[in-house]
């Protein structure tokens, strides 16, 4: 069973026993709490960067451009509020946006669809 799948048996399984008057009212939104909470986070829409396991908000940093070239050659991403870092990563900046999210557990898409 993939993410959408147990989101959806859920989502039944709450209009059950709602219908069947096994949960009261707090009962039941606090179970559609739970169900959204099973939903991935989503990027931030200026940086791309999806926030920490903390909770805190990620952001991306340039190195100081090379001597000779006087270009950025390497990004960092890391968290503002637990200072969780990549490291350097050479090239692009969507490089480190790539290393950043995949070790924030992105798949590369969005794994549920919003009804």
């Amino acid at each position: 069973m993939n993410r959408q799948e147990a989101i959806e048996h859920l989502k039944g399984v709450h209009s059950l026993c709602m219908y069947d008057h096994f949960l009261t009212s707090d009962e039941g939104d606090k179970m559609l709490d739970a169900i959204d909470a099973l939903k991935p986070p989503t990027p931030d829409p200026d940086t791309g960067l999806l926030p920490c396991g903390c909770g805190g908000k990620a952001q991306i940093w340039p190195s100081e451009p090379t001597q000779f070239t006087k270009v950025v050659t390497d990004y960092e991403a890391g968290c503002t509020k637990c200072a969780m870092t990549t490291g350097w990563v050479r090239g692009k900046q969507e490089n480190a946006v790539k290393v950043w999210n995949t070790a924030m557990g992105w798949k590369g898409g969005p794994e549920v669809d919003d009804d």
